[in-house]
């Protein structure tokens, strides 16, 4: 669920009902930045807790699969680690798993080897729990605190790609850091800051973020979302100072340039949110003309011109963004915006002509949505896959700000469908039917709630462009 917060409008603008206006403490700017992972969050419906039940049923599926597909097919003994990471690098996921299950004895003797850790990365990356947790056992027996911590940390991510912070901070309570290399000690501080202030502990997130020096290449992740804490407690100014602190570290660097144009994004919505309208616009002007977050950067500017009565620059930014391709939420906006500002602006026969595109534009969007839900129902077992993962490519264009499908259970679906024709063979097939149908209807459902929800967005725009469109030629 987005976070939104709405702002007053300015006088003598009427006021648009605009689904995100200030979104600076979204955790759609901070995930993605905060972490090396970002995962997406999970869409409202279905809950967590459903997700978390496939997830676990695919586990359990998996492991009962690979005990009669061993019993039936053993995979052959090798003599060296380095021969089963060949292996099962050349390998399909199906081959590779067993591979690694019948050489398990094999990885626990090389625990030192960089290939333990490629593989044990792999069967994390896979989804195969039972594998790993007897290697953990192995791992506690063998005596090794830094084999052991590793695997802690890869569990650690493991449970980051889900979103599970109650997962990640118990895995991290394992971790000695002592045990892990520099990058990945800084890591850690960030990791479990990061989840702390998912558990809205900001306060103990930031001794973390404090442990990560000013030479360490998440420094920049660092301070954005000790910004981000300082937001949520309304300690504005100490947060901006946290920003511009990332955005000269990253100028220092020669650092991510992308990562520069988010934060800067971050900025400028917050200077607008307490009213520094000058500042947020020069803020969004920072904003490189390529970036992935102009469109964003182009709304702020929007928006503070407007508060600053300047509509005519107001209809021009609405105007350049209206015209980009594909439209996202953003895009969408700008839309519903630009004749309103045209409006103001005493151009009222540009006004009329942008409410035509305007309704034109959602009526479009609408029927394309509709046609796409259509789509998904008549899709038959592997077609519903590339459906999905063809929808969730455009989430951003299809489903605003929403989520896609979480990417662990498409791989689950994905390796699931893999196992289809084996399982028959091997006594599965009431099993894998059961799994199957749920994934399915699972997925399918969730698509279907981002495009509803999309579409009733979309319709309120409508509704709005249809009644400001009247109220132009009710005028005098």
């Amino acid at each position: 669920m987005l976070n939104v917060l709405r702002i007053k409008p300015p006088l003598g603008w009427r006021t648009i009902q605009v689904c995100w206006i200030v979104v600076f403490t979204c955790l759609w700017l901070s995930a993605p930045l905060a972490t090396a992972q970002g995962a997406g969050k999970a869409p409202s419906a279905p809950k967590v807790d459903e997700l978390e039940a496939a997830d676990q049923k695919y586990q359990e599926f998996l492991d009962q699969f690979y005990r009669q597909h061993l019993k039936r097919y053993p995979s052959a003994p090798l003599s060296d680690i380095r021969s089963l990471a060949q292996v099962v690098a050349a390998a399909s996921t199906l081959d590779a798993l067993a591979a690694i299950r019948a050489n398990q004895n094999l990885l626990l003797q090389n625990i030192t080897k960089k290939e333990f850790d490629v593989l044990l990365e792999y069967l994390y990356s896979n989804n195969d729990t039972a594998t790993i947790q007897g290697l953990t056992e192995g791992l506690k027996k063998s005596g090794d605190p830094v084999a052991l911590s590793r695997n802690y940390f890869m569990l650690a991510k493991y449970y980051e790609s889900r979103r599970n912070w109650r997962g990640v901070q118990a895995a991290l309570s394992k971790v000695n850091q002592r045990d892990l290399g520099v990058g990945d000690a800084h890591y850690y501080n960030l990791l479990m800051g990061y989840t702390l202030q998912n558990l809205k502990q900001h306060r103990k997130a930031l001794k973390f973020y404090q442990q990560i020096p000013q030479t360490s290449p998440y420094f920049s992740h660092v301070k954005l979302n000790e910004g981000t804490a300082f937001l949520r407690q309304g300690w504005w100014t100490e947060a901006h100072l946290e920003f511009e602190k990332a955005i000269q570290s990253l100028d220092q660097n020669s650092g991510d340039v992308e990562l520069r144009n988010r934060i800067l994004v971050v900025l400028g919505y917050s200077q607008l949110n307490y009213e520094f309208y000058r500042d947020a616009r020069n803020t969004f002007r920072k904003v490189a003309l390529t970036s992935g977050s102009m469109n964003k950067a182009l709304m702020g500017i929007g928006l503070a011109a407007a508060y600053q009565k300047d509509f005519a620059g107001a209809a021009n930014a609405f105007e350049i963004l209206a015209a980009k391709a594909p439209a996202d939420l953003s895009i969408d906006e700008a839309y519903l915006l630009l004749p309103v500002a045209q409006a103001e602006a005493g151009n009222g026969a540009a006004a009329a002509t942008a409410y035509q595109n305007a309704i034109r534009h959602y009526e479009d969007k609408i029927r394309e949505l509709a046609t796409l839900q259509q789509k998904l129902k008549a899709s038959d077992l592997d077609a519903s896959l590339r459906t999905i993962r063809e929808l969730d490519k455009r989430s951003s264009e299809l489903y605003g700000e929403q989520s896609g499908i979480p990417a662990f259970l498409l791989d689950n679906y994905q390796n699931l469908l893999a196992m289809r024709e084996a399982s028959t063979s091997l006594g599965l097939k009431p099993q894998f039917n059961s799994l199957y149908e749920q994934y399915k209807k699972l997925l399918q459902g969730i698509t279907h709630t981002n495009i509803d929800s999309r579409m009733g967005i979309l319709n309120s725009y409508l509704s709005q462009a249809k009644f400001g469109m009247a109220q132009l030629y009710d005028k005098p």
